[in-house]
């Protein structure tokens, strides 16, 4: 057998790291790659930021690109101004069984299943779990989470104070019982039913609570 020069095979080992480059690569195209997008949309909320490893996404809606390894641990956080910061946290993934059995079929050489190799590696074989709640699958890559934000929002307003509260003569007479355990004491000022109840509470803050943190609304005796 001749022996081959340097310069060919310099020339081979170039070509055949090029080969399994390629091959790789297209390994995980075929199977949807080794991320995915995440399509959240905040209901109701057009202004609450979405935030995701520290950077604003986006406003009411926003596209996360995700590595498909961390979807048993995605996690994004949304807060509206002048209300607290509420985290979405995902558990769970499911296996893409046709995306196996396509790698087994196409990139396969011999008794050893490369496709299926890098694909594993690269964690290209799960997608999320659409049992989770609000999580809608769009295509094999896209996959829309729709959420609920419902922290509780304080706001600071100037009032005008009533004139026997002035005096003394008026004492705060509402008292807002939560799910939670605590109590509450104030004068409501705005209580929509089925969605939220304003009360201004002592030293003049108004804060605002979703009705389904609250249990029950109370009155207080007054004392003159």
């Amino acid at each position: 057998m001749p022996t081959l020069s340097y310069p060919v095979k310099r020339i081979l080992y170039a070509a055949s790291l090029s080969f399994v480059s390629t091959l790789f690569a297209n390994c995980a195209t075929i199977c949807g790659g080794s991320r995915y997008y995440a399509h959240v949309v905040v209901n109701d909320k057009p202004n609450a930021k979405i935030m995701y490893g520290g950077y604003l996404e986006g406003t009411g809606k926003a596209v996360i690109s995700v590595p498909r390894k961390d979807i048993r641990r995605f996690s994004f956080t949304v807060q509206q101004d002048g209300c607290s910061e509420q985290r979405y946290q995902y558990k769970s993934r499911t296996f893409r069984g046709w995306a196996l059995a396509g790698t087994l079929l196409t990139w396969t050489y011999g008794p050893i299943p490369i496709g299926a190799i890098v694909d594993l590696s690269t964690a290209a074989l799960w997608k999320p779990n659409v049992h989770e709640r609000g999580i809608k699958k769009l295509d094999f890559k896209n996959f829309r989470y729709t959420v609920d934000y419902t922290a509780s929002c304080t706001t600071r307003a100037k009032t005008n104070t009533p004139e026997s509260a002035k005096d003394g003569k008026e004492k705060a007479a509402d008292i807002l019982y939560l799910k939670n355990g605590t109590i509450v004491r104030g004068m409501i000022i705005e209580n929509t039913p089925n969605r939220q109840v304003q009360i201004r509470v002592e030293g003049g803050d108004i804060v605002l609570y979703p009705s389904d943190e609250i249990d029950r609304v109370g009155k207080e005796a007054t004392t003159e």
